[in-house]
């Protein structure tokens, strides 16, 4: 008995530890329970290079440590790469403790942070922190060092392993005994340094887990004390730990006071730090050496572990049948990492609504036929952009049609693949702005796309992102501009050097405002005082000039290349046109003899590069109903030299009894605020008929079309792309029909857009959300997310309902309709948190009757 009261006091012989062979941790217990999900799979992004105190050697024997490699930190592992952790984790030993023995189950040679909690969080660097705090050692002279000299070892060892871009990573302290009363001494003096390097330890740490830590003081360091008397006699002893573990200390009362102020603190602030306390349950010789009510801290979660307060840190098996107080702290480190993310995670989610689906873009966007844009590499420099040693910007403009945007996916599906360069990353990053939908017409969808491309590795946004984001954004509401500070800031990182920033059809991006703000957020980029030597590549129509200046004048830093003037182009268009007039022969052989006259025509009508027109034409051609040679050489000499001619000559091929219905998908398709699928357009089309039948005799069933996929091709042909949704083929097609709607209405007052569509469309919304209003029991109704029991047009209308009442406003629609509407705000779904109104008294009374019915 009298030998292990002298193991828990530190009083034994200093032994060298006896060699055990290195643990198989493939034979220890494989079956964990996944308690929490990882944010993400991926590994990636090599940081700051570290120094060598910061480099684990993953082979290393730990049963091999000598004494003096207990001192100081030692990393036990560090995922590869060296540097794409995404959290520190950090055992503290505690008094005549080590960084080695604190943690070594003997019987089975198991070092649980390595050889367990390694394997169980596999994006974490594991540390050790060991100090020495022997009581007495009978060999030599015991340190006499007090708390606060070992706190500030441990932020100096813990700085060193921090250097560069792993100064933010977040950190979980797992303190035993007196170690854990060395970390908040250590906390609250990084708190108050005024070395960045020191402060921010504190301001990392995200969560502690105290492991017998006597809070209150130790129940038998009075009768260490004792002890330590008589051997001082002989031996000079450490009596500062002694005083600091007495009940009533008041170096111990002042200890915990500063850290409790300091979590008071970290609430306040936003970024508050997650405490959870193990206490003992055996004890040793009548009672436990750091009590329960000790071990605890008022308002902090609490667990026992089934050992005495030597044992307690000693675990040899995980997963589902391992250890018990091993599963508790690796479910507590689990729960801290998810309550630090829960903040970002609101933020993370909003990225993934505001993105734009570069998948569906990739999906429909067509390649380049082989052999055209070869030469792009060589004009815009591009060969070596791995190479590059300064900022680059090159500004790819040309007419509507002349392949932009195809020019602008092409290259990015070159430059997608993340790839290693130089411990850097090299990747490109893709946003096309999108005149025909609204999530896609906005800084705001731009900077969503670009950084949720940025940070979609698991690692990169572990390591990076959430530690800037939990840090620099404590307090709600979000500002407004923290899209530009997070892009800004995330453009200077050392992981993204070498990075590419493809912007496809900035002319689309809303005008006004919106555009300007785009165009200044790129600029700001290119003209930021950092190292990385970033490409962007901007294509637009030629409207006007982004600002940048070159860091060194008359460098090649800057290129504009006009599709327009481009040779290269007029030999690719002419290698385009003979493919699409082959292609366009196979199917429409009677034009065979007319090969050469085809290819010359429409190359002169498609003009300097305007491949959109090529397609366009050869379209048009193969609509043609009459297949006489004189009908054929008469369409051939009388094809559009325009798009506006072709989009009138696409129309105008409407049977004159179905251009109501034409007019009315059409104004869908033009006002819709996305693109719609075909089924949810085929509802809206019944709902619309049903609403505004009066004799009240069509049902939804009977109105909605069978077959509006092929009803959309007969009608408008080369004016639509259908695939999972319904949208025009070009922006161009849609700038054609407001041009036309705007005439038609200064002439004759009628037009294919109605000059309330905004209304009517809000009005369809509203009477297929009152036909559904059980759906509606929540704004984040699962019913509405999902589409369960609902009718496919319910989740647009619930979305954009009071959208398109607000563009009524912003488009000056009917001001006595407005009013209107405004009257039955409080009439409409009275019971829900939802503003949408409808738009007469005779409509709302068949409306109600509906509802009632």
């Amino acid at each position: 008995m009298f030998s292990k009261f002298r193991r828990v006091l530190g009083l034994s012989k200093t032994k060298r530890t006896p060699s055990i062979p290195p643990t198989d941790s493939s034979q220890i217990g494989d079956d964990i329970d996944d308690h929490a999900p990882e944010l993400a799979t991926t590994n990636a992004g090599p940081a700051e290079p570290q120094t060598d105190l910061a480099r684990p050697d993953n082979s290393l024997d730990i049963g091999h440590f000598e004494q003096r490699d207990w001192y100081g930190i030692r990393v036990l592992r560090d995922p590869d790469p060296v540097g794409s952790a995404s959290i520190d984790i950090v055992f503290i030993h505690g008094l005549t403790g080590s960084a080695y023995k604190s943690w070594l189950h003997k019987g089975s040679g198991v070092h649980w942070p390595r050889d367990l909690l390694g394997k169980d969080m596999k994006d974490a660097r594991i540390m050790t922190f060991g100090y020495d705090v022997d009581l007495v050692n009978l060999r030599s002279h015991a340190a006499q060092d007090g708390i606060s000299g070992y706190a500030h070892d441990l932020l100096g060892c813990m700085s060193g392993c921090r250097l560069g871009d792993l100064l933010s990573r977040r950190i979980i302290f797992v303190a035993h005994s007196l170690g854990g009363l060395l970390l908040e001494r250590a906390l609250v003096i990084s708190r108050n340094s005024n070395q960045p390097h020191l402060q921010a330890i504190e301001t990392y740490t995200v969560g502690v887990c105290f492991l017998g830590t006597p809070h209150h003081g130790a129940g038998q360091a009075r009768l260490g004390d004792g002890l330590v008397n008589v051997i001082n006699l002989v031996k000079p002893t450490n009596r500062n730990m002694i005083e600091l573990l007495k009940r009533n200390s008041h170096i111990l009362g002042d200890i915990e006071n500063e850290f409790h102020q300091l979590l008071d603190k970290r609430r306040k602030d936003g970024g508050k730090i997650e405490i959870v306390c193990f206490y003992e349950t055996i004890p040793f010789i009548s009672s436990c050496v750091v009590p329960k009510e000790s071990a605890i801290i008022s308002g902090e979660p609490h667990y026992p572990i089934r050992a005495n307060h030597e044992d307690m840190t000693l675990f040899s098996q995980r997963g589902t049948y391992g250890d018990k107080g091993y599963i508790d702290i690796l479910r507590e480190i689990r729960r801290i990492e998810q309550i630090e993310n829960a903040r970002f995670a609101q933020f993370w989610a909003s990225l993934e609504v505001n993105k734009m689906d570069i998948d569906r873009h990739l999906s429909i966007t067509s390649t380049p036929q082989d052999g055209t844009f070869t030469w792009i590499y060589e004009r815009l420099n591009l060969r070596d952009v791995r190479s590059r040693q300064e900022k680059c910007l090159i500004h790819i403009t040309g007419m509507p049609g002349c392949g932009k945007t195809v020019l602008s996916t092409w290259l990015y599906r070159n430059f997608r693949q993340l790839t290693l360069h130089r411990n850097r990353y090299v990747g490109a990053f893709f946003h096309g702005f999108n005149g025909r939908d609204a999530s896609r017409r906005s800084t705001k969808g731009m900077l969503s796309s670009l950084l949720h491309q940025m940070f979609l590795s698991g690692s990169l946004r572990r390591q990076h992102l959430l530690p800037y984001f939990t840090n620099s954004f404590k307090t709600d509401p979000l500002p407004p501009d923290i899209l530009v500070r997070i892009f800004q800031w995330a453009c200077g990182l050392e992981a993204f050097e070498k990075a590419i920033y493809i912007i496809d059809a900035l002319d689309e991006c809303d005008q006004g405002a919106e555009r300007d703000e785009s165009v200044r957020c790129l600029s700001s980029i290119l003209n930021q005082d950092t190292n990385n030597k970033l490409t962007m590549i901007v294509a637009s129509r030629d409207y006007w000039d982004i600002t940048f200046e070159p860091t060194s004048p008359g460098s090649d830093s800057v290129i504009r290349a006009n599709l327009d003037e481009e040779d290269a182009m007029k030999r690719d268009l002419e290698a385009y046109t003979e493919r699409c007039v082959k292609d366009f022969i196979k199917k429409r052989p009677e034009y065979s003899s007319y090969n050469d006259e085809l290819i010359l025509r429409i190359r002169d009508r498609a003009g300097n590069g305007m491949f959109l027109m090529v397609q366009l034409l050869t379209d048009l051609l193969y609509r043609s109903v009459d297949s006489s040679p004189a009908a054929i050489r008469r369409t051939i000499n009388s094809l559009p030299s325009t798009l506006q001619e072709v989009y009138r000559g696409i129309w105008q091929t409407v049977p004159p009894g179905n251009e109501p219905r034409a007019r009315k998908i059409m104004c869908w398709i033009l006002t819709a605020f996305q693109p719609i699928a075909v089924q949810t357009l085929a509802d809206a089309l019944a709902h619309e008929t049903v609403l505004n039948d009066e004799t009240d005799r069509n049902s939804l069933v009977d109105a909605r079309p069978i077959d509006l996929r092929g009803d959309l091709r007969r009608l408008f042909g080369p004016l639509i792309r259908i695939g999972d949704a319904v949208e025009l083929v070009h922006q161009t097609v849609k700038d054609y029909f407001f041009l036309e709607s705007n005439q038609q209405q200064l002439q004759t007052k009628f037009s294919v857009l109605s000059p309330d569509r905004h209304i009517n469309i809000a009005k369809v919304c509203l009477f297929c959300l009152g036909q559904n209003k059980h759906a509606m029991t929540s704004a984040n109704s699962l019913n509405s997310i999902l589409g369960v029991g609902v009718p496919p047009f319910f989740a647009y209308a619930h979305k954009y309902c009071n959208r398109h009442r607000e563009a009524a406003v912003e488009n000056h629609e009917s001001n006595e309709t407005i009013a209107k509407f405004d009257l039955y705000q409080e009439r409409t779904l009275g019971d829900i948190e939802f503003e949408a109104i409808i738009s007469d008294e005779e409509t709302w009374a068949r409306l109600e009757q509906r509802r009632r019915s």
